[in-house]
């Protein structure tokens, strides 16, 4: 059995991207061939769970200008967009928000480019199954599909995107539990209009939830609850300020060259992040209130500080590999909850219309969760700090995708390689790699040569779960690393015989 060169395990969104950055890096670095296999579902080719069709009004929370799935070329889903007729609205085209299902178009359409028209020398394989088990060796890695098949690969990449949210409060199998609500067109359709509903979750995914219900015509009070109670920050118009992302990931001032630490990175994030550390006590009062002056500040933007903490946030993402464990696991322990809430911000479009339901009473929020449990005869009875209560006949995950890869019990593909050794997850989610190349780490912090990892899988992911700029980016090191790796084994190979 002749091994392919890359196999990439997952057909998303980073599947789409580490594809596209490898086909681009093996014509730049001509490589005479190279052969990929990619391993995924037919259905969701391209653009996996989360970018499958569904509801126009489901929103990308990322702006036009960040979505291109090319990093040599920023402005190419702008260009596709516009083509499509798919911006009407008055803003310019860079800063409009698109729905998920539209970008999911683009992602399938750049998939299927690749397929139907490959440069000479390149071979793809694309195989509707999934990956049972992986198991690195001295050459590459063995790969035994659900069929029964197996495979062979130089190099492996795990892009398997996000997983579904936790199940907290073990709810899973009970009458009216919604697990998870995508794709919320079929997911969210059997909730009758008249029964009384809680979105567990008051960030991203629960706004989606609340707009679904108000625009297929809910009528019955929604809750949205959580332990915090903080509703999601409102995105401004922004554009990344590069020497802000430079100074962040040490590309540059005294910085640049040296090896990143936390210290050096921090030292330009503080500038920006002065109201997390007092998130806790600004967040006391009635959310609504709170939400109303963040979408105020949204609409008339004065001193850039959103893009300047978004700019330093993306080149905090350069540093996360660098860090030593210990300094990672403190960062996340004390920063990744106030750092989460700040970054994953909605637009304001669907701000504007969150607020409505809210001032309308027609949404309410609640924090001091407590416990969830089945009622006796159907439906769910929540209890919160204080004593208060809640009794409703659905409740609806909607509290993100989990930031571990391997739950307890769990058999799949991550759960093997870390009881063989080849990773090891960290407490607060997420496998370590090498940056660059982004090599996983097995559990005695070595890089395992055979195995990358884009996106989620990658170790502090969870705060850039499908930020596409980053997953992007990350793309084109691991596909230079990649192709590196295999023109120098082949240059071995050449000379040793």
């Amino acid at each position: 059995m002749q091994p392919a060169d890359v196999a990439i395990i997952g057909a998303g969104a980073s599947g789409t991207a580490i594809f596209s950055e490898l086909v681009h890096s093996f014509q730049i670095e001509r490589l005479d061939r190279l052969s990929i296999v990619i391993i995924d579902r037919d259905l969701r080719r391209g653009h996996g769970r989360v970018y499958g069709p569904d509801h126009p009004w489901l929103l990308m929370n990322t702006p036009a200008h960040a979505l291109s799935i090319r990093s040599w070329d920023g402005a190419d889903f702008m260009r596709w967009l516009l083509a499509r007729g798919g911006h009407r609205g008055e803003e310019p085209v860079e800063h409009a928000h698109v729905s998920r299902a539209l970008y999911g178009e683009y992602l399938r359409e750049r998939f299927h480019d690749l397929l139907d028209s490959p440069p000479p020398g390149l071979e793809v394989e694309v195989v509707d199954d999934w990956v049972e088990r992986l198991t690195p060796h001295e050459s590459g890695s063995r790969l035994r599909l659900s069929s029964g098949r197996a495979l062979e690969a130089r190099k492996t990449v795990l892009a398997t995107g996000p997983n579904r949210p936790e199940d907290v409060y073990g709810l899973t199998g009970t009458p009216g539990y919604v697990e998870h609500p995508y794709p919320a067109s079929a997911r969210l359709r059997g909730i009758p209009r008249d029964s009384p509903v809680v979105i567990l979750g008051s960030s991203l995914s629960a706004v989606d939830v609340a707009l679904t219900l108000h625009h297929t015509g809910h009528r019955a009070p929604v809750h949205m609850v959580s332990r915090r109670g903080l509703l999601p920050e409102v995105k401004a118009e922004y554009t990344v300020q590069q020497e802000i992302y430079n100074e962040a990931s040490g590309a540059d001032g005294e910085n640049a060259g040296k090896p990143a630490s936390l210290e050096s990175a921090l030292a330009v994030f503080q500038r920006f992040l002065s109201s997390h550390r007092n998130t806790a006590e600004s967040n006391q009062g009635d959310p609504v209130q709170q939400f109303a002056e963040s979408v105020r500040q949204a609409k008339h933007p004065t001193d850039g500080n959103f893009a300047q903490r978004y700019s330093a946030h993306l080149g905090m993402d350069q540093v996360w590999p660098q860090l030593d464990e210990e300094e990672l696991l403190a960062f996340m322990r004390t920063q990744y909850a106030p750092l989460l809430h700040k970054n994953a911000a909605i637009p304001l479009i669907n701000a504007r219309k969150l607020l409505a339901l809210l001032r309308a009473d027609r949404l309410r929020v609640h924090g001091g969760l407590h416990t969830i449990r089945p009622g006796e005869e159907g439906g769910f009875r929540l209890s919160f700090r204080g004593g208060a209560d809640l009794t409703v006949d659905h409740v609806i995950n909607a509290m993100g995708p989990s930031k571990y890869l391997v739950s307890p019990g769990s058999r799949n593909l991550y759960a093997h390689l870390l009881h063989e050794g080849q990773l090891r997850e960290l407490p607060t989610g997420g496998a370590r790699v090498t940056f660059p190349g982004g090599n996983l780490l097995d559990r005695d912090g070595r890089p395992v040569p055979a195995l990358h990892a884009v996106g989620h899988p990658t170790s502090g992911s969870h705060p850039y779960i499908n930020n596409i700029e980053l997953i992007v980016s990350n793309s084109a090191h691991v596909a230079r690393q990649i192709c590196a790796d295999l023109m120098r084994s082949r240059t071995v190979a050449r000379n040793n015989t």
